[in-house]
């Protein structure tokens, strides 16, 4: 959204804005289509200036989404009371991360799954238990609505595919993440 700016935050009458689903971006995908989106939107507010008759939009107030207080807790994933779905956009918006023998674990793609195949989904598992390690990520149950499969960790700065993670660390089945 290119907008007026005024004395408050966002406020402004909009120039020029662009609207795209969220649902299925990481905040990386997210950054990138931003990216393709801002040269067409500088062309419309250039052409906006130029033309004597061009009107601005009053932003709706109702329609704000503002977050002023983002804290280093509100990126941790916290198995025993969060769905495998807001895991899982907590992970999308970035920073997200879990314990793992004491040590912290960003957490940078994941995917949910409502069953695991070949595994008897009637056993009762606790949130955070490691419930299954496969090539393609680290299945791990969750409170509601299924598993969150872990696929990219970050180590050290680093993303490293779950099966990575998995050797160096030889994960196991039962183990907790917190």
């Amino acid at each position: 959204t290119a907008h007026f700016m005024t004395r408050e935050i966002d406020l402004g009458d909009i120039i020029s804005q662009r609207t795209f689903d969220l649902t299925e971006l990481y905040y990386a995908d997210l950054y990138g289509r931003i990216v393709e989106e801002t040269s067409p939107v500088v062309k419309e507010v250039a052409a906006f200036f130029r033309d004597p008759d061009a009107r601005s939009t009053p932003q709706d107030e109702s329609l704000a989404t503002l977050f002023k207080a983002d804290r280093d807790i509100h990126h941790w994933l916290d198995f025993s009371t969060t769905s495998a779905g807001d895991l899982l956009n907590r992970i999308r918006a970035g920073r997200a991360y879990t314990h793992h023998r004491g040590a912290r674990i960003g957490i940078a793609r994941a995917r949910t799954v409502d069953t695991i195949p070949d595994r008897t989904n009637s056993l009762r598992h606790s949130p955070g238990e490691i419930v299954d390690i496969a090539p393609d990520g680290i299945a791990v149950a969750t409170i509601v609505d299924g598993y969150l499969i872990i696929e990219t960790v970050v180590i050290e700065g680093r993303d490293v595919v779950s099966s990575l993670w998995h050797n160096r660390t030889k994960l196991r089945v039962g183990e907790t993440l917190a």
